[in-house]
């Protein structure tokens, strides 16, 4: 289970080292973090990683058989439009399809537009990826979004557990969900885009992971006629209803 800690709060959490400097979300916890640094590396060890990438992230606009590890587009087909009529809950999937094993995952960040005349975000589910290995101890830092009706969701998450990959330590490796978000449909009667930006994650050395594409999504309002997007561009049919 995430932790989601107020800025009060926040010196009482756990963290196993200092966190990424570029990351939005981070900045206001890395004086801490930086003091529990000092203690818990080994004096002379420089600690150095592979620029293994991750090929892609992207949103799934049916959660419907996906799982905390499920490959996306493999396992299950990737949707990437999906009809919200107004009052109507539907959860959509943020995921990854392979985190390197060299590498692990501690952490990610991101930002989604949308447009909220059509849709709000009205929860976020993030237990799954990063809460699969045995010792993680999951964060949602200060300012990290959970709901958003304004157009941009912000959310990011890390995890404090046992330095390492899995299974000795806490960061995953391979495919999966990084967030599950519910949309709540609004009054809205067109169609708009969901857009991945500002997207950040970090590996279990606390080092930036390079991500080579990101896949976007559309949502229509109740009665707006739209054409689907195919994952290669084109369109097929009609979306999900």
């Amino acid at each position: 289970m995430a932790k989601v800690v107020s800025k009060g709060a926040q010196s009482q959490a756990v963290r196993r080292s200092e966190r990424p400097r570029t990351a939005r979300l981070s900045v206001p916890f890395l004086v801490i973090a930086a003091t529990v640094l000092v203690f818990c590396l080994t004096p002379g060890v420089v600690r150095s990683q592979a620029p293994s990438s991750v090929s892609r992230i992207g949103i799934d606009m049916n959660a419907a058989g996906n799982g905390p590890r499920t490959r996306v587009g493999v396992e299950t087909t990737r949707e990437a439009c999906i009809r919200v009529n107004q009052g109507q809950t539907r959860q959509i999937d943020v995921f990854v399809d392979e985190i390197p094993g060299d590498r692990g995952v501690s952490g990610f960040e991101f930002e989604m537009l949308f447009n909220p005349s059509l849709v709000t975000v009205t929860a976020s589910n993030f237990s799954q990826l990063l809460d699969q290995a045995n010792r993680s101890d999951l964060f949602v830092p200060p300012g990290a979004d959970t709901t958003s009706s304004d157009g941009s969701y912000y959310t990011g998450l890390y995890d404090f557990g046992a330095e390492g990959i899995e299974p000795n330590g806490a960061s995953e490796i391979g495919p999966g969900i990084l967030v599950r978000i519910t949309l709540t449909g609004q009054a809205g009667a067109s169609v708009g885009d969901l857009v991945l930006q500002n997207v950040y994650v970090q590996d279990d050395l606390n080092q930036a992971v390079p991500v080579t594409a990101i896949l976007q999504a559309k949502v229509a309002a109740s009665e707006s006629p739209i054409e689907m997007p195919t994952r290669d561009g084109g369109v097929v049919g009609s979306p999900t209803t």
